[in-house]
């Protein structure tokens, strides 16, 4: 499992680097989103006839289910997709041979910082629902199969618009705002699944949130990633992003919501977890909203013509911002002058 799970991460940071770097080298803007949504209707499709496989596969008096399809299906695909990626030509390097150095510079930007904390919250609900959402289903809610298979499905039916039109939200909220929208989903979400009691069905309609919850949110975490790489830091960054998102805060967050789900009870742990999800939505956007206040500052003061230092003075005194020799006055007499003297 942990070299499986290992595997899996690299992958991921690996195909939203090359990704990235395709997508550059398009005559047509394409979007990150539009492109990963075929990963979600892959996830789809195959749940399906995995599933019809391993039930056509499973003998009436067998006891137990037959997962040999699983296992050769994922050979035969990882086969496919291996043979794909080798035709795969990214433009440039994508890889950093200075990558701590450029961690050690991104940990020092504040708003780099807020959005990890923001991709680390997302990332202990996410734990705490991969690893116990199935679980609560099955054994807390007594829902036949039926009721598991299609809540993975309207996961995928949320997901996909999402994460195709996760371009539009970010142009129009920004990458903190699809943040916030994440946790504010989490929040409703795992409050919804503390009060199903008797009515398990209802369910997959709170399933169709996994769309901001994961659709949205990932699109964002990506995109964010490639913004702020340096020159040849895009995997590094899609790496430390996914690092502590995928490595460290699904750890985090089956671990803590395993201890409170042995201790409380499942209806407590999912409403734990959401109260405390739109706690820290509304910390993430009051931050952040500070933060671009103190932004809105510091950009009037570089245009602020009396600003003493060189890196902010304004064109308006014979400076121009990022260059420390003056702009010297234009001599030159102009047409008026030549014609009176």
């Amino acid at each position: 499992m942990t070299i499986g799970r290992a595997g899996f991460t690299s992958v991921y940071t690996m195909g939203d680097s090359v990704t990235f770097d395709l997508i550059s080298q398009q005559k047509k803007p394409v979007s990150y989103g539009a492109q990963r949504v075929f990963g979600t209707l892959g996830w789809a499709a195959a749940a399906v006839v995995v599933g019809l496989l391993m039930d056509a596969f499973t003998e009436r008096e067998q006891p137990l289910t037959d997962f040999a399809p699983a296992f050769y299906g994922f050979v035969v695909l990882i086969f496919l997709a291996m043979v794909t990626a080798w035709f795969l030509r990214p433009s440039e390097n994508i890889q950093s041979t200075q990558v701590l150095k450029n961690v050690a510079n991104l940990f020092r930007d504040m708003e780099f910082l807020i959005f990890s904390v923001g991709t680390f919250l997302v990332g202990t609900c996410m734990g705490l629902l991969y690893t116990y959402l199935f679980v609560y289903i099955k054994y807390s809610l007594n829902s036949p199969q039926l009721l598991m298979g299609l809540s993975a499905v309207f996961d995928c039916f949320g997901e996909a618009p999402f994460m195709f039109l996760s371009s539009w939200f970010i142009s129009r909220i920004g990458h903190h705002g699809t943040m916030t929208m994440a946790l504010a989903a989490f929040c409703v979400r795992f409050i919804g699944y503390s009060l199903l009691g008797a009515q398990p069905w209802w369910i997959l309609i709170l399933e169709l949130l996994h769309g901001p919850c994961f659709g949205l949110f990932y699109a964002n975490m990506a995109t964010f990633a490639n913004n702020v790489a340096p020159a040849g830091g895009a995997a590094t960054m899609q790496g430390v992003l996914g690092g502590i998102y995928d490595g460290f805060g699904i750890a985090v967050g089956g671990l803590v919501g395993g201890a409170i789900y042995d201790r409380y009870g499942a209806e407590i742990a999912w409403r734990t977890f959401g109260i405390g999800a739109g706690i820290a939505a509304i910390l993430y956007c009051s931050v952040t909203e500070g933060l671009k206040r103190h932004q809105r500052r510091d950009m009037k003061d570089a245009f602020n013509p009396s600003a003493v230092s060189l890196q902010n003075t304004s064109i308006l005194n014979g400076t121009t911002s990022g260059y420390e020799t003056p702009i010297p006055p234009d001599d030159t007499p102009s047409e008026k002058e030549r014609l009176t003297a």
